[in-house]
């Protein structure tokens, strides 16, 4: 909403500034995309560029882009993915302040999108990726990241209407989870 309130001080209702914002956002996202994959990827460029190639022109992100009210999509994608390298750098280097700002990130992600609650579960992929043993403490490192989740899941839950979503009594909350994660 803040980033829709700074565009309507900038130009009002004029819609071209919010899409070029929101094209600007997909933009920022598919060289995030870039620089995630490279790092990951032992810097394989050809790896990188395709990866981000994909992620740029797959069509399941027109509406992202088109639609002024799926921002949200694009400011979810750029913390998600600023947080992801994050945890990439915290892996690296095992310095807190990694692990800091990605939880921040993830915050911002999840304030954008609740569809962000499957960050600490892709933490701990990245952990096996890693080969980093499942150890107490990379449980209690990942314990902030649960609750957060847990509690976005819960007010997501809450908050929305009867007719935006199924009630739990036809779902199990597991299975909700999933599909808001999902969307």
């Amino acid at each position: 909403m803040l980033s829709l309130a700074a565009n309507f001080a900038i130009s009002g209702k004029d819609p071209h500034s919010y899409l070029i914002l929101n094209l600007l956002l997909h933009l920022l996202n598919v060289v995030l995309v870039f620089v995630f994959i490279y790092s990951i990827s032992h810097r394989q460029t050809l790896v990188a560029f395709f990866t981000a190639l994909i992620f740029g022109i797959h069509p399941m992100h027109v509406e992202s882009v088109a639609w002024i009210s799926e921002r949200k999509d694009l400011l979810y994608t750029l913390f998600y993915l600023l947080a992801l390298m994050q945890y990439w750098q915290f892996l690296q280097s095992r310095k807190p302040l990694h692990l800091w700002l990605c939880f921040l990130l993830f915050v911002f992600s999840l304030l954008s999108k609740p569809a962000a609650i499957v960050l600490p579960l892709v933490l701990f992929l990245m952990d096996y990726w890693q080969q980093r043993s499942i150890s107490r403490q990379v449980v209690l490192e990942k314990i902030p990241f649960a609750l957060i989740a847990a509690l976005f899941a819960i007010i997501t839950l809450k908050l929305q209407s009867v007719t935006a979503m199924t009630s739990l009594d036809l779902y199990p909350f597991w299975f909700v989870c999933f599909l808001e994660a999902t969307r």
